[in-house]
């Protein structure tokens, strides 16, 4: 093999390298207690909840979610104005590297929209989160009851209850 290969495919092999490491690591994403909240029947709105991790060495990015079970899943922040909640949407949930994002009652979840089917205890949802490096990563969530605690109101409710 002539040493101008040689020079060559280390020079490749380099800059690919190199590429890669500009890019950055990728993301790594753990995902831990995801789950539905079943609702009564009919109900027009369900809420997902879980913890995402970063267990990359850079920061991920989740910029939407989908569902086939859905007309619409919206990642949602819950706030409290003047003693009122509002439900607002969060369009980019950014998770720094080691760091742990919770979607749960009272705080940020997933807003499952338009029900296609009718969803009981037992049965699993797939959904799939949008990362913002343009990959996607598919889920399956179990319907759980309601347990004790905290009440979680989205099923039953009007849209308008939602804060828009």
């Amino acid at each position: 093999m002539s040493a101008r290969i040689v020079h060559a495919a280390f020079g490749l092999a380099a800059l690919v390298l190199a590429v890669a490491a500009a890019a950055g690591p990728a993301p790594r994403l753990a995902v831990e207690g995801a789950h539905v909240r079943a609702a009564p029947p009919g109900a027009p709105v369900l809420a997902g909840y879980l913890t995402l991790r970063n267990t990359g060495g850079g920061p991920t990015v989740i910029t939407g979610a989908s569902s086939p079970d859905f007309d619409r899943v919206e990642i949602h922040r819950t706030t409290v104005r003047d003693g009122v909640a509002r439900m607002e949407p969060v369009p980019r949930l950014e998770i720094a590297p080691g760091a742990a994002v919770r979607l749960e009652p009272g705080g940020m979840h997933l807003m499952l929209i338009g029900p296609r089917r009718k969803l009981r205890p037992g049965d699993r949802v797939r959904l799939t989160l949008r990362l913002g490096d343009g990959t996607e990563r598919t889920l399956e969530l179990p319907v759980r009851r309601m347990g004790g605690g905290a009440m979680h109101m989205h099923g039953g409710r009007s849209p308008g209850a939602h804060g828009r």
